[in-house]
């Protein structure tokens, strides 16, 4: 009787772990809209002698006519003098790079609706770093 309990128990708290997990699932959001870029498309050309490092973000423009790559220097900011905020068209070509030197380790990153770009950055190092950084289309010029 003892084992049939404890069985019972157990079967009842797998039940209630489930059931969140299964709502959860159930409202996940959709997108149906088409995807320009296939899995293992490269995109996004380089200038020469960079490698892609870990790219922490990717954003378009609202407008469509940029693509944002947030990069973060090939690893680590820090002792870099690589732009981790990379512009690029449509068609992958790196139309501008900034923020060399202003960042430690890249963390987050958005492109809002005005074109404003802001890269968060994490690990106070020298200075540098556990701030927000907003970019302006003017400033960026």
């Amino acid at each position: 009787m003892r084992i049939e309990a404890l069985a019972t128990g157990i079967l009842a708290i797998m039940a209630m772990s489930v059931t969140p997990a299964v709502a959860e699932n159930a409202a996940m959001p959709s997108i149906d809209l088409p995807n320009p870029y296939p899995a293992g498309t490269k995109f996004g050309q380089l200038t020469d002698g960079r490698q892609w490092g870990g790219v922490i973000a990717v954003a378009p423009d609202r407008d469509g006519k940029s693509i944002w790559a947030f990069e973060r220097c090939g690893g680590n900011c820090l002792n870099s003098d690589l732009p981790p905020v990379l512009e690029f068209d449509p068609s992958g070509r790196l139309v501008r790079s900034f923020g060399a030197g202003m960042f430690v380790f890249l963390h987050g990153s958005a492109v809002d609706e005005e074109r404003n770009v802001y890269v968060a950055d994490a690990n106070d190092k020298n200075g540098k770093g556990d701030v927000v950084v907003k970019f302006s289309p003017k400033a960026r010029c």
